[in-house]
C-alpha cells in the first residue's frame, strides 16, 4: 500500500469521523433534556378524606389540581403500623420496625434530660 493511499483512507476515516460525532452532537442537542419532578406529601391520618378522592366535605383546590396533573395513588401500603417506623421505612427503604432505633434512642435520650 503506498503512502499517498494510507493518508487518503486516513483521512477518509477522519472525515467520517468528524460527520458522525457532528451528527451525534446535532441530535442530542436538539433534545429537551426533561426532568421529572417528584413532590412527596406526607400527613398523619388524613386518609382519603380530600376531593380528589371523591370527599366533597373537605375543600382542598390546590392538592386537587397537584393530584389532576400527576399521578394520584389509591392504594397505600405501608410496612409498620405506627406512623414513625411508616415513615422512616417510606424514606430510608429500611424496615421502620427493626431499623427505627434512632427515634426510640432519641426518646430515651430526651426522657432522661439529655
Amino acid at each position: 500500500m503506498s503512502k499517498e493511499s494510507a493518508l487518503s483512507r486516513l483521512g477518509y476515516c477522519g472525515a467520517f469521523t468528524l460527520w458522525a460525532a457532528l451528527v451525534l452532537v446535532a441530535s442530542v442537542g436538539n433534545r429537551a433534556t426533561a426532568t421529572n419532578n417528584v413532590l412527596l406529601i406526607c400527613i398523619d391520618d388524613l386518609r382519603p378524606e380530600l376531593n380528589c378522592f371523591g370527599r366533597d366535605y373537605i375543600v382542598s383546590p390546590h392538592i386537587d389540581d397537584l393530584a389532576q396533573q400527576g399521578v394520584l395513588f389509591k392504594r397505600h401500603y405501608v410496612q409498620a403500623p405506627t406512623c414513625g417506623a411508616s415513615r422512616y421505612a417510606l424514606l430510608t427503604g429500611n424496615y421502620g420496625g427493626a431499623s427505627n432505633g434512632a427515634i426510640f434512642e432519641r426518646a430515651k435520650r430526651i426522657a432522661a434530660g439529655q
